[in-house]
């Protein structure tokens, strides 16, 4: 599977996987409290992630209270599995020491 047909940027039409150390920082984010489908649980907080690779990541951040979020605060990305075939990132704070609390395999494609 292709992550894109064509590079927005440059226009590219052969894209690749790149592998990603998974964690970044809080660029933005916003708590929702009205969800859109009876299926999400409020409050959550979409957020964007600036990757430590430079890439920016639109997602989630779970495992932290809404008041706590803060612009720069470090944090790591997380998988939950939605279904058989879909699992999606989310970042949560990453813990003290500045290293990932889990040690698999992060971002990578097929």
């Amino acid at each position: 599977m292709r992550p894109f047909r064509t590079c927005a940027g440059c226009l590219a039409q052969d894209p690749e996987w790149v592998g990603s150390s998974g964690t970044g920082s809080l660029y933005s984010w916003t708590v929702v409290w009205r969800p859109q489908h009876p299926s999400f649980v409020v409050p959550y907080a979409p957020a964007v992630v600036e990757l430590d690779e430079g890439w920016y990541l639109l997602s989630a951040v779970v495992g932290c209270e809404d008041d706590e979020l803060s612009i720069g605060m470090r944090l790591e990305v997380e998988f939950h599995p939605v279904s058989e075939e879909i699992t999606l990132p989310y970042f949560t704070p990453l813990r003290s020491g500045g290293t990932p609390a889990s040690a698999n395999g992060r971002a990578q494609g097929s």
